[in-house]
């Protein structure tokens, strides 16, 4: 996959959804612990502050009573913070805890939809490209 991290003030998930679908991309989807381990080393590179203004966006969705991926990949694998997730019919969107407590090392939160965030991850399958030299 390819990655590309994203700053922007103020956005919800679905702000966030949408502004990589006009990358031609979705928000990321985590299918394992290397793949969440890579992505928080990327995400604490200058980290600067609390959860609420650092915590970052990915694309885990609760709809019609079950967390799904906006990219349509199967839910396989999971890192919730202690306790959580809390209250998904309310709080539906899904994001990154920077690492900022023991306990919440890498872990995932969700909150209400309007939740704004100054951060996301975007995701695309990178793409082959071939070239035919004439020899």
């Amino acid at each position: 996959m390819c990655y590309r991290y994203m700053a922007q003030s103020n956005v919800t998930q679905m702000d966030a959804q949408n502004i990589c679908l006009k990358q031609n991309s979705n928000l990321a989807s985590v299918h394992s612990e290397e793949e969440n381990a890579f992505l928080n080393r990327i995400f604490t590179y200058g980290y600067i502050g609390p959860w609420y203004v650092d915590g970052v966006y990915f694309g885990l969705r609760y709809e019609n009573y079950q967390w799904k991926w906006l990219d349509g990949t199967k839910v396989d694998y999971t890192n919730w913070g202690p306790d959580r997730p809390l209250d998904p019919v309310n709080r539906t969107c899904g994001y990154f805890y920077p690492d900022e407590e023991p306990n919440w090392i890498r872990k995932w939160e969700n909150y209400i939809p309007t939740f704004r965030l100054n951060r996301f991850v975007c995701e695309k399958k990178p793409r082959l490209v071939f070239v035919a030299e004439d020899l």
